[in-house]
C-alpha cells in the first residue's frame, strides 16, 4: 500500500475547482490518466529517452487540456522519443525534441479523430533518423482546425519533409476540408537531400489534390531551406500561403497540384543565392499577387502543361498582380519544362500590375511558339526600370509613379490611390517583425535576428 501511494504522488500535485494538474515522468504514466476539460500535464524535467506520449483528452474552447512543462525547453526528448496527439482541445506547449534517432514513424502526430488541437512554443533539432533513406516526418497534421505556431525546426537530413499537412497518400479516406492553420514559426536550415522529399512544409499530396484543404501557412520564416527544389509543395486545393519571409533558400514555393490557392504578401529574398526561388505555378485559378521577389535565381515559373496527363495540369485562370520583382536571374518564365510532353501553355490568364527591375528582359518565353500562338495570356499595366536605378532610394517609372525604399530595403509604392501603381504595397509593420525574427519561433529561444537585403551588382 504504501508503494501504490508514492507512484500515484508522482502522478498528480493539486486540485481546484474541478481541475487537476498532473505530475509526470514517463509515458507509461501519461497513458494512465484520465483527463477533463482544464486539466494540466507537466513532463517532470530531464532527458526523456525512448518515451512513446500518448496525449489523449477532450477539452474545451474555454478549458483546454495542456500538456506542458515547467521551464520550456528543460523536457528533452531524444531516441524514438515520439509524441500523439488525440482528442479535441489539446495544447502541447515548450517541449524540445533533439538528436539523431532509428525512429521510422513520424515525431509527432496530430490524430486523424484530433480537432482545435495545438503544438507551440516547441523546438525540433537535429531529430533525423541516422539512415537518411528512412522517410518520416517531425510534425504530421491530420484531423481538422489544428494549429502549429511558434515552433523551430532545425537540420532535418533524412528522406521526408519537416511539416505534412495531411491527409498523405497512405491515408484511404479525405475527411476535409482541414482548415489547419500553420503559423509564426522558424524553419531554420535544412541541408541539402539531393533528391525529392525534403521539403520543408508539404499541403496534401498527389493523390488528395482535387479536395479542398483550406490550410492557412502564415508569418512563417524559412531560412536556407534548402533540402530540395520545393520548400513548400502545395498538392490541395483551395488553400492560402500568405506573408511569410523566404530568405536565402535553395527552392520555390510549388503549386504543385491543386487549384484555386492564393499566395500573396509573402518575401522572397535570395540575395543572388543560385537556386533560390520564389513561385512556380501549376494548375487551374491560382492567384498570386503582393509578393516580393528580389535577388533570386528564378522570380516566378509558370510551367507549361502536360497534355492527357495529372501530373502537370495547365495553368488556365492565372491572375499575376501587383509583383514587385528586383535584381532576379530569371524574372517571369513562361512555359518552363523542356519536356516533349509540355505543350500547353497558360490561357485565360493575366499577368497585371506588376514592377520588373531588372538588366535583361523580365519576361522570359521558354518556348516562341507559345509566345507567338497564345492570345489568352494578357499584359497590361506592369512596369519595367532597369536594374541600374536598384539601388536608389526612390524608383521613378516614365509614367511618374514612384517606388521609396524603406529602412528594411525594400521598395513600396508611394501612390496607392494612383491606378498607374505597380508592384507590391508598401511593408506594414508586422512584416517588418519577420525581418527580425520578433514573434516567430518558440519566445524561449530568442531566435532574433537581422535578415539583411544585399544590394545587387550593377
Amino acid at each position: 500500500m504504501r508503494n501504490l501511494s508514492v507512484i500515484f504522488l508522482t502522478l498528480w500535485i493539486s486540485v481546484a475547482v474541478g481541475r487537476t494538474d498532473y505530475r509526470v515522468r514517463t509515458a507509461s504514466q501519461l497513458a494512465t490518466l484520465t483527463l477533463k476539460a482544464g486539466d494540466r500535464v507537466i513532463l517532470e524535467p530531464g532527458d526523456w529517452i525512448d518515451q512513446e506520449l500518448v496525449f489523449r483528452g477532450k477539452g474545451t474552447q474555454a478549458e483546454p487540456i495542456r500538456l506542458t512543462v515547467d521551464i520550456p525547453g528543460n523536457v528533452v526528448l531524444t531516441g524514438n522519443s515520439s509524441l500523439v496527439i488525440d482528442g479535441n482541445w489539446l495544447v502541447v506547449d515548450g517541449l524540445s525534441f533533439k538528436g539523431e534517432n532509428t525512429l521510422s514513424h513520424h515525431g509527432i502526430r496530430f490524430s486523424e479523430a484530433s480537432s482545435n488541437c495545438r503544438l507551440t512554443n516547441t523546438a525540433v533539432i537535429d531529430y533525423s533518423n541516422s539512415d537518411r533513406r528512412i522517410r518520416n516526418s517531425w510534425i504530421v497534421v491530420l484531423g481538422k482546425k489544428n494549429r502549429v505556431d511558434h515552433c523551430y525546426t532545425e537540420g532535418k537530413t533524412n528522406n521526408g519533409p519537416t511539416l505534412h499537412v495531411g491527409p498523405t497518400a497512405d491515408e484511404k479516406v479525405y475527411n476535409g476540408p482541414h482548415e489547419h492553420r500553420i503559423d509564426h514559426n522558424y524553419f531554420a536550415h535544412r541541408p541539402p537531400f539531393g533528391r525529392n522529399g525534403a521539403e520543408s512544409i508539404v499541403v496534401g499530396s498527389g493523390n488528395w489534390y482535387e479536395k479542398s484543404f483550406h490550410t492557412l501557412v502564415e508569418f512563417n520564416v524559412f531560412e536556407r531551406c534548402d533540402g530540395e527544389s520545393e520548400v513548400i509543395s502545395v498538392k490541395a486545393t483551395n488553400n492560402t500561403i500568405r506573408h511569410n519571409l523566404f530568405y536565402e533558400s535553395k527552392g520555390m514555393l510549388y503549386l504543385r497540384h491543386g487549384d484555386a490557392n492564393v499566395v500573396y504578401g509573402n518575401y522572397f529574398i535570395g540575395n543572388n543565392i543560385k537556386g533560390s526561388g520564389g513561385v512556380h505555378i501549376i494548375g487551374k485559378h491560382q492567384r498570386v499577387y503582393d509578393n516580393y521577389f528580389y535577388g533570386l535565381t528564378n522570380g516566378v515559373i509558370v510551367r507549361n502543361g502536360w497534355e492527357k496527363s495529372w501530373i502537370y495540369i495547365q495553368v488556365d485562370d492565372l491572375q499575376l498582380a501587383n509583383n514587385t520583382f528586383i535584381s532576379c536571374e530569371q524574372t517571369l518564365v513562361l512555359g518552363w519544362d523542356k519536356d516533349a510532353r509540355a505543350t500547353l501553355p497558360a490561357v485565360n490568364s493575366l499577368v497585371s500590375s506588376n514592377l520588373f527591375v531588372s538588366k535583361e528582359e523580365p519576361i522570359v518565353w521558354t518556348n516562341e511558339n507559345d509566345q507567338k500562338d497564345n492570345r489568352t495570356l494578357v499584359f497590361e499595366s506592369n512596369a519595367s526600370i532597369p536594374l541600374e536605378n536598384g539601388d536608389a532610394a526612390v524608383l521613378k517609372a516614365r509614367n511618374g509613379a514612384t517606388w521609396t525604399k524603406n529602412e528594411i530595403g525594400i521598395y513600396g509604392y508611394d501612390r496607392v490611390d494612383s491606378a498607374q501603381a505597380a508592384g507590391a504595397p508598401p511593408m506594414s509593420d508586422s512584416l517588418k517583425d519577420l525581418f527580425k525574427a520578433i514573434k516567430v519561433g518558440p519566445a524561449w529561444m530568442k531566435l532574433e535576428k537581422h535578415f539583411s537585403i544585399k544590394q545587387p551588382e550593377m
